[in-house]
């Protein structure tokens, strides 16, 4: 198997990886807006019914004149429990924030790490040809002129030999 195969097959189990923590981010981000959303349509229908309770404790304090001191504080306390949920939600909406920003992060350094493990294999590459493939091609010539100086040692007549001084004299 070749180093590019292995290379596209790295990458290829890198993107599937990436891509699938890509998806399970977004599913788990789209999980915790909905429970934020209805969340929040709980808190506003529990205000709803609080402004409702309210309203009426307040037209049956005018009928009853010497309750209406109890009315009022039972309307303030849950004036605070409405503003109670609205900090709660305004909590978990940061929170829900908080967590897409982790997201964020998360694919941020995902990002980082396969890009750093793109370029260590690509100089792994690089060091590969100039350290491993280079010699190897200068032995494997080295090696063709000697088979080739053999050749032509042993594989020519005497009277060739007697014209190889003067041919290795007009060389030098």
């Amino acid at each position: 198997m070749s180093t590019e195969t292995l290379l596209l097959i790295f990458v290829a189990i890198t993107t599937v990886a990436f891509s699938v923590q890509c998806v399970s981010l977004w599913m788990t981000s789209r999980t915790v807006r909905a429970v934020a959303q209805r969340l929040e349509q709980r808190s506003q229908e529990v205000e709803r019914k609080f402004r409702d309770l309210q309203a009426r404790l307040l037209e049956i304090s005018e009928d009853l004149q010497p309750l209406q001191l109890s009315a009022q504080d039972l309307g303030n306390n849950l004036d605070e429990i409405s503003s109670r949920i609205r900090e709660r939600s305004r909590d978990i909406d940061a929170f829900v924030q908080e967590i897409l920003a982790l997201g964020r992060q998360q694919a941020d350094k995902i990002d980082f790490l396969v890009s750093d493990t793109v370029l260590k294999f690509e100089q792994t590459t690089e060091v590969i040809q100039k350290d491993v493939l280079k010699p190897a091609v200068e032995i494997s010539s080295f090696v063709k002129g000697l088979r080739a100086g053999f050749n032509v040692l042993f594989s020519k007549s005497d009277s060739t030999r007697a014209d190889r001084p003067q041919e290795e004299e007009l060389f030098i």
